[in-house]
């Protein structure tokens, strides 16, 4: 594995986690660089161009590092406060980034048409039933019905102890 660089794993509960030596030691990122206590990060996306531009979804919003994930700094956007799960930046014209929002916030897709300076709610429809179980509304309202979730691959019902985590990886430069 030689020349792989940084690897970064997005995990719950402990922000980022980032190894220089192809995985044999690991350093999490803390609150020292930017990324806020017991963090849950969702999704991490690497600028096509700019391997050392990084977002990271979490938990409270969104996050970005201009230094291959060495430091970061939490945007202010439509999105603060909310669980960012997904992140999508065009690889032909990387000034356009989608990000998606959901459970337990208020799901929505944003959009920056200026490599995430500025951030624009899209419409979208949300459903009225989801086939497995309410929709994140209704959760708030309804705490004695758990619906099954189903998170890469691991499958569990909300607030019962996970077996395993979902990681998701990211290279920077």
């Amino acid at each position: 594995m030689s020349g792989i660089g940084k690897i970064l794993v997005g995990t719950v509960g402990q922000g980022i986690m980032m190894t220089a030596d192809e995985g044999d030691t690991w350093t999490r990122v803390g609150v020292g660089q930017g990324m806020h206590s017991d963090a849950t990060v969702r999704s991490l996306v690497t600028h096509p161009q700019k391997p050392e531009a990084l977002f990271a979804g979490s938990d409270q919003g969104l996050y970005r590092s201009e230094d291959g994930g060495a430091k970061w700094t939490l945007l202010d956007t439509p999105m603060n406060r909310s669980l960012v799960w997904s992140l999508a930046i065009d690889p032909v014209d990387p000034s356009i980034i989608f990000a998606g929002t959901g459970t337990p916030s208020t799901p929505g897709i944003f959009r920056s048409d200026d490599g995430g300076k500025t951030w624009e709610p899209r419409p979208m429809q949300i459903a009225e039933f989801c086939p497995g179980g309410h929709p994140p509304s209704d959760w708030d309202r309804d705490r004695s019905h758990r619906p099954p979730q189903h998170l890469g691959g691991v499958r569990g019902r909300r607030g019962a102890p996970q077996r395993g985590r979902r990681r998701l990886m990211g290279r920077a430069g």
